[in-house]
């Protein structure tokens, strides 16, 4: 289902109620606008008096790209401190390393220490 249909299925009946008509608005990620949106764009471009219908539009390109660059952001934002919130919380639920889970007879013996590569401990991350 299209978001266009979407935001019809959501909002056609409280448009009814109050007699608007209601123009779906919707823009891909990465800024493609659905037919609806476009032709609502042209007709307000036409019907400014305050610029002309191409600097209009050119206005509105930047300032729709904007919005949505900002509202990428956030989504790229809130993903990423879910997942730092979601690796806490499983970091946190693992027992920390303890060499008393050992079997007995290695509890005691002496550990040997591994030489690290030439770049030291920087070859694990």
């Amino acid at each position: 289902m299209t978001a266009e249909k979407r935001k019809h299925r959501s909002y056609d009946s409280a448009c009814k109620c109050d007699g608007s008509t209601l123009v779906p608005f919707a823009m891909e990620s990465y800024g493609a606008k659905g037919k609806p949106a476009k032709r609502l764009l042209l007709r307000l471009a036409d019907a400014s008096s305050e610029l002309s219908a191409q600097a209009f539009l050119l206005h509105a390109s930047a300032a729709l790209s904007v919005a949505l660059q900002c509202g990428n952001a956030d989504i790229t934002a809130r993903g990423t401190q879910s997942l730092w919130e979601r690796e806490a919380a499983a970091s946190s639920l693992r027992a920390p390393y303890s060499t008393c889970h050992e079997p007995a007879g290695r509890r005691h013996r002496k550990q040997s220490v591994q030489p690290s590569g030439e770049h030291g401990d920087d070859d694990a991350l």
